[in-house]
């Protein structure tokens, strides 16, 4: 038995030690706790996760990880999430909550990643003009789309659709004309996965330079000069965007007055002669020869013969389409830019 004194003299002993360690835990620097919550993004028509996608937090840039997670940083009120081209979400999160965010595009876009969902499904092979062109003998007897875009106007629907197509494994190509083919809009594309080439308009700009209005002004003469001047807008398209393999013609206001479209100066001309191996306009004239069951285009926002979620439901096994970006544009993105026609 221990002596009421010796009791006492522990007790002291412990109290101290009590003290002490109180002292030395007020003194010790605080770590504050993390006020964090972990998003997983996916696309809510095709359920596939948002991976390595660059996204705004409440305005600060993110990126998604390889499973499409990103943790973010607690507002007080709610915290605005914003990934292009969907949608913006305001969320109100809690410390440590671990959320699937199921991201919805614009109308539009869903209509167009709709109908690539289903070409998919019918066991379509979705690729571009030139991938297309280097693989035409193996696809024999294979179900595909050649995906063609013209960005006449809008590049920012341009990079909408480049995405929407990666995210449900298609390829396509996109033709810029030189009053659209911004460095952003060309690299954005490119990084997701598809072809570039030059929409050109040489023989409608050249004509409309020099006052040419009736189609016996184009001479064999001027037609030489602007295929000159074409094989110099491909080189001075490559130093800008990288090597290209194809071209397209585009259709300007002068071409339909004068009834002669851009692509007569590829017209039985020798491509490699220009730096590359296909026009894709003349793919139209050809389509019979290139083992293509139907051209299908959106040219001035209709379609024409038949839109390509028709030309699915009919079973056409091989499919050259044309989509122009501009006649998908949402609605709530406003009018794209107008350039000059």
């Amino acid at each position: 038995m221990r002596s009421r004194g010796q009791k006492k003299f522990l007790a002291v002993i412990l109290a101290g030690m009590l003290v002490v360690l109180l002292v030395r835990c007020a003194r010790a620097p605080t770590e504050p706790q993390s006020e964090t919550a972990t998003l997983s993004l996916t696309d809510e028509m095709s359920g596939v996760r948002l991976a390595n996608v660059e996204l705004r937090l409440n305005g600060r840039r993110a990126t998604t990880d390889s499973l499409g997670r990103v943790d973010v940083e607690l507002d007080p009120s709610s915290t605005l999430v914003e990934v292009f081209p969907y949608k913006p979400v305001a969320l109100a999160l809690r410390r440590g909550e671990q959320r699937e965010v199921r991201l919805v595009l614009p109308a539009s876009l869903r209509r167009y990643e709709r109908m690539l969902l289903t070409a998919k499904r019918q066991g379509y092979i979705m690729l571009g003009v030139y991938n297309w062109w280097t693989r035409r003998e193996e696809l024999t007897g294979s179900r595909f789309i050649i995906l063609r875009h013209d960005v006449d106007y809008d590049p920012e629907t341009a990079k909408a659709m480049a995405f929407v197509e990666k995210l449900v494994g298609a390829h396509s190509t996109f033709y810029f004309r030189w009053v659209t083919e911004t460095r952003e809009a060309v690299d954005f594309v490119k990084c997701a996965g598809h072809e570039v080439g030059l929409h050109y308009e040489t023989l409608a700009l050249y004509c409309e330079a020099h006052d040419i209005t009736r189609p016996e002004q184009v001479t064999d003469g001027v037609l030489a000069r602007c295929r000159t001047l074409l094989k110099q807008e491909i080189a001075r398209f490559e130093e800008a965007a990288g090597d290209i393999h194809s071209i397209a013609s585009h259709g300007a206001a002068r071409n339909r007055l004068l009834g002669i479209p851009n692509a007569v100066l590829t017209w039985r001309q020798n491509l490699e002669a220009f730096g590359v191996e296909v026009d894709a306009s003349l793919l139209e004239w050809h389509l019979n020869q290139e083992g293509i069951d139907i051209f299908t285009a959106d040219s001035g926002g209709r379609w024409a013969p038949m839109p390509l979620n028709q030309a699915l439901h009919k079973g056409f096994e091989r499919i050259y389409t044309l989509v122009h970006p501009c006649w998908w544009r949402p609605r709530m993105w406003g009018r794209f830019a107008v350039y000059r026609p």
